[in-house]
């Protein structure tokens, strides 16, 4: 059974130590679905924590969110992620994948905490540039008897301000830990 607080390896140290979850910090779940969630509304995919104001569900499983310090810091997130609307439809599925590579003193704190900030940054940018995603969340919703239209013109309006693709439909981000185990060194 896998430690589920481990999130890596210094491959510095002799024997090689183990890297923990620092008490008290995010755990990786909630780290990860912070940081997409700060990076994706800057990337202009506004995100809710309120799920009537969501159109639109992110569904993250973690699979991996792993380091390990030898003599550079390779940190590395793979996740799989769902894009599903009000009406449970999967609009979307696929890889999500961030990694980096830096260098820096050995064991330190900032160091993990930095190469793990932007592999997750890189998972998230990559992730907004997907063009299967960017149109999943594009597409207009399925007409359901209980939505109101909106005004014709406010289409018009809509049309002429240059958006990313699915602007202006809340995503509601869920992250959870998958079952896979940490890549062979």
């Amino acid at each position: 059974m896998t430690d589920p607080h481990l999130l890596g390896v210094s491959e510095d140290a002799n024997p090689d130590l183990p890297v923990y979850n620092a008490a008290g910090g995010q755990v990786p779940t909630e780290y990860v679905r912070n940081v997409f969630a700060k990076e994706l509304s800057a990337l202009g995919f506004p995100v809710t924590a309120d799920p009537q104001a969501a159109t639109h569900t992110l569904q993250l499983q973690l699979d991996q969110f792993w380091i390990v310090e030898g003599n550079t810091y390779q940190a590395a997130l793979m996740a799989q992620g769902w894009l599903i609307d009000r009406n449970s439809t999967t609009l979307w599925q696929g890889p999500i994948a961030g990694k980096s590579s830096r260098w820096g003193r050995s064991q330190e704190e900032n160091n993990f905490l930095q190469a793990f900030g932007d592999a997750t940054l890189d998972g998230s940018v990559k992730l907004a540039q997907t063009p299967e995603f960017r149109n999943a969340l594009a597409a207009q919703p399925r007409r359901s008897s209980d939505r109101a239209r909106p005004p014709r013109h406010a289409a018009r309006l809509a049309a002429s301000r240059p958006r990313p693709a699915g602007a202006g439909r809340p995503l509601l981000l869920r992250v959870r830990r998958g079952p896979a185990r940490p890549a062979a060194r």
